[in-house]
């Protein structure tokens, strides 16, 4: 497969408010950021790691990846993954009409079999600059919204039926964050990746996991030791 103008985009500031330094956590015997920069370089991708950290950069250097060293405005807690994949594409200069992929490094369960059936789609469909496809969850559960416990109402469509069941109830979908496919061009606008025009595919419950606090990763860590081997990893 050719990987002239194809990136995977692995964003990985330092510091966290809720965990610290989760991106460079230890999860089955590397760090999530080179999990994610694997799973790229694996799928065909050009793995690129947009760092503030100098000593994953100068590592990712090593291995024959590309490093883009972010400033520490572009790395703060306020930067969203949008600024700082506009910054990632202005320092490599990466042509507007190419291919990215936008790999988290707290999305340690995904699995290249998702990643070909989300490019397909892509591939398939002929998306414009301002299309996302992004993975996304399967979810039959009920939703519930209310600041008293004893006053709470159902929301979405789901609640105009109390007598279904969870095998029969309307389905939502939920943002996962395992995958964001989007031309380069996307950037050119102000637009979040769920602002724009949004394509989804559904990927397996097993590899919905974004570690944002220590439970996060203690859970993840015992989803990947029942039903994966280390082996991948490796």
């Amino acid at each position: 497969m050719s990987t002239s103008n194809r990136f995977g985009i692995v964003l990985a500031r330092s510091g966290s408010k809720r965990l610290m330094d989760k991106n460079f956590r230890m999860f089955a015997n590397s760090s999530l950021w080179q999990i994610a920069m694997r799973f790229a370089e694996e799928a065909g991708l050009i793995p690129v790691l947009s760092s503030d950290n100098t000593e994953a950069l100068y590592q990712a250097e090593q291995k024959g990846w590309t490093p883009v060293l972010r400033s520490k405005v572009n790395s703060g807690d306020e930067t969203t993954s949008e600024d700082s994949l506009r910054f990632t594409v202005a320092a490599l200069g990466i042509p507007k009409d190419s291919d990215l992929v936008l790999l988290q490094p707290t999305s340690p369960l995904r699995s290249q079999s998702s990643f070909r059936q989300g490019d397909q789609i892509w591939r398939d469909n002929n998306p414009d600059f301002g299309t996302v496809l992004m993975s996304v969850t399967e979810d039959n559960s009920e939703y519930w919204i209310g600041d008293d416990q004893f006053d709470r109402k159902r929301i979405g469509r789901i609640s105009k039926n109390f007598q279904r069941t969870s095998e029969t109830r309307e389905k939502i979908y939920r943002e996962n964050g395992n995958f964001y496919f989007l031309k380069a061009g996307f950037l050119d606008s102000n637009e979040f990746l769920t602002d724009s025009s949004v394509w989804n595919f559904s990927t397996p419950p097993s590899e919905d996991c974004d570690i944002d606090t220590e439970e996060n990763f203690c859970l993840a860590e015992i989803l990947f030791n029942a039903i994966y081997s280390k082996e991948y990893f490796r």
